[in-house]
């Protein structure tokens, strides 16, 4: 799904209180009244929190692929986990919300591939313009095509 700016803006803006709230006041924001209608599609989502101060890059990540409610939603639960719930990284903690940037996206996500589909090889995949879900019994992964690159990925990492 293609999203505005604006709705870009709103979206980003709503993670980061939905952050703010949670890490600093332990309530979790609930969508406000008077959404655009573009932030309640049903599209897939991801957030992402980085700290300026952190040399590291990445803080927390989290994609909410094929979800059954509104953008919205997602995002704020998406973003609260990147902050507080992504395995790989410590918490955020509230005397950083003030250095943490956060990000988010809806991914276009075009279809499912198995294993057995051939078509789909390493170099049929594009780093930094396509997305690929990895799924298996133990979890999944998501490489987005603007955080691929800077993790150093190429097509055989990006599968």
């Amino acid at each position: 799904m293609e999203i505005s700016d604006e709705i870009g803006k709103y979206l980003v803006t709503m993670a980061k209180r939905a952050i703010m709230e949670r890490v600093a006041n332990r309530c979790v924001l609930a969508a406000p009244p008077n959404v655009p209608d573009q932030a309640m599609t049903n599209t897939d989502v991801f957030a992402s929190t980085r700290n300026h101060h952190d040399s590291r890059g990445i803080h927390g990540c989290v994609c909410l692929p094929s979800p059954e409610r509104p953008s919205i939603d997602s995002i704020l639960e998406s973003a609260i986990s990147a902050a507080i719930r992504d395995p790989r990284f410590l918490l955020i903690e509230s005397r950083e919300l003030e250095t943490t940037r956060i990000g988010v996206c809806a991914p276009t996500m075009s279809g499912l591939i198995g294993m057995e589909d051939r078509l789909c090889t390493p170099d049929t995949i594009r780093v930094g313009r396509d997305s690929v879900i990895v799924r298996c019994s133990s979890g999944s992964g998501l490489p987005l095509p603007h955080l691929a690159p800077g993790q150093g990925f190429d097509s055989n990492e990006s599968m």
